[in-house]
């Protein structure tokens, strides 16, 4: 089952956002945010929405690092 979820972005630069056939990594430290990327690295095929100000994009998480402070290091592939 793949599950699909909205992840907002607070930095409202251009640069927060992915494209589509292009990878971003992202620091995460929210609990609710840790815990979706979580939930979505044990899911193969699991999608989730990138957004901010400005616009957005659907996203496949490639990798998920849970880090020893607590923040997980996730890369994510944009998605058409």
């Amino acid at each position: 089952m793949s599950h699909v979820a909205t992840f907002q972005s607070e930095d409202c630069s251009e640069a927060s956002l992915l494209c589509p056939g292009t990878t971003g990594a992202f620091h995460v430290f929210e609990p609710r945010f840790r815990l979706l990327f979580q939930r979505l690295s044990r899911d193969e095929g699991g999608s989730i929405g990138i957004g901010n100000a400005s616009g957005g994009t659907s996203a496949r998480l490639l990798k998920y690092e849970a880090l020893p402070d607590g923040r997980a290091a996730v890369t994510n592939a944009g998605e058409a």
